[in-house]
């Protein structure tokens, strides 16, 4: 009966043991288990981050660089054609006299037939004389007469040239005061002349007539 009683102590106690150590061997094995994945899971999310950065900043240098290149080209030429067109206009051709002689419609017969009464007619005629004595790109220095070799008005003046155009302020050499607009067209000169305080002279500048070249 002894001897019955200390086997099964005996085998229970194996069998104990043998549960234990069953457990203990599954613990094991669940705890690598798991922590497998937990490795995989640190690796996939630091993988992904290591390689985006440098892919997306060589993308942005490579547009930076896209982009600055186009825009120098277009600049410089718009600037070699705004100086072309804005080329300052060549008045020097209208440098030299320019006038206009006023005649009557009827010369009597004896003054035609005579030559030497002609020219002293002719030389008594009042005329305007426009004398461009400097022109330089816009600016212009002239000289403007009106009367005969007796009686004349002049002054002279130096304003700018814009679109053809001369507008002016004069004060002439018997102190009268006005202003005038002289256009340049080329084969003509038209010169438009106002006096507005009359001097001490018996002539004026006053005119509006089509000059031509002398």
């Amino acid at each position: 009966m002894k001897r019955f009683l200390i086997l099964a102590m005996a085998c229970s106690i194996c069998l104990t043991a043998s549960g234990c150590f069953s457990q203990g061997s599954g613990a094991s094995e669940s705890a690598a288990v798991t922590t497998q994945p937990a490795t995989g899971k640190a690796n996939d999310d630091t993988a992904p981050s290591a390689s985006v950065k440098p892919t997306e900043s060589a993308t942005e240098k490579a547009t930076e660089k896209a982009q600055e290149k186009p825009t120098e080209k277009p600049t410089e030429k718009a600037t070699e054609k705004s100086v072309e067109v804005y080329d300052e206009p060549d008045y020097s051709s209208y440098l030299g006299m320019w006038s206009y002689t006023y005649i009557p419609d009827e010369i009597p017969e004896e003054i035609k037939n005579n030559e030497s009464a002609y020219n002293q007619f002719m030389s008594e005629r009042p005329s305007i004389k426009l004398n461009f004595i400097k022109i330089e790109n816009d600016t212009a220095t002239f000289e403007l007469s009106n009367g005969n070799v007796k009686f004349v008005s002049a002054t002279v003046v130096t304003a700018q040239i814009v679109d053809n155009q001369i507008n002016f302020e004069y004060t002439d050499g018997w102190n009268g005061k006005g202003h005038g607009t002289i256009t340049l067209n080329g084969d003509t000169v038209h010169v438009n002349c106002v006096e507005e305080e009359h001097g001490n002279g018996r002539n004026t500048l006053n005119c509006d007539e089509t000059l031509t070249r002398e």
